[in-house]
């Protein structure tokens, strides 16, 4: 009988915050939540509060910072590209839209392969290829030595970083929680 006591007494010893330390220093929000939980039922729900503001701006911070980066690499590969086209590649006018055109076909495919492979795979896997093979495609898209490759390298270009954008929308919104979807990936995109 002895000997099953002290192997209780030892799990109930290893168990605890005595046998580590003092667990505070390793979780910050512990000493608070060890106060909340003696205050009661009432302590419990005000950390359970606090936590969820939290986690909700923590979801927040990472949409604004996400969308930011999308809308970089998006108007960044769209807006100046034309110019870029004309002014340092010596493009006619005529050539640059020809080129845009095409690129913007790309893009059009793009998200529609990529919306489906999002589906199959999942929304941040999309994303995350798409926006790798983007990088891939840098140097086509802006050093290619001759047009019919660069026009090939703005296809593919604008078809990854489209690809990655056709799924943001269904991602932030499958982000959001269900009480604020309607303005939370709005606002979050509009920042």
């Amino acid at each position: 009988p002895r000997p099953a006591a002290d192997r209780a007494a030892l799990a109930n010893f290893a168990s605890s915050d005595r046998a580590y330390g003092d667990a505070s220093a390793l979780h910050p929000g512990h000493a608070i939540e060890q106060d909340a939980a003696h205050a009661g039922p009432g302590g419990r729900r005000v950390i359970d509060r606090i936590n969820r503001r939290l986690a909700l701006a923590t979801l927040f911070a990472f949409l604004v910072l996400m969308m930011t980066v999308m809308n970089f690499i998006s108007h960044g590969t769209q807006d100046m590209y034309p110019t870029f086209l004309e002014k340092h590649r010596g493009f006619t006018p005529l050539a640059r839209a020809n080129v845009t055109m095409i690129a913007y076909v790309g893009a059009i495919i793009g998200g529609l392969v990529f919306g489906h492979y999002s589906d199959r795979t999942s929304r941040k896997r999309a994303m995350v290829t798409g926006l790798i093979c983007c990088f891939c495609f840098t140097p086509l898209w802006i050093a290619a030595p001759n047009a019919v490759l660069l026009t090939i390298g703005a296809f593919m270009m604008q078809f990854f970083v489209q690809g990655a954008w056709g799924v943001v929308p269904a991602h932030i919104n499958e982000l959001s929680p269900n009480a604020i979807r309607g303005f939370f990936p709005g606002f979050a995109y509009q920042l």
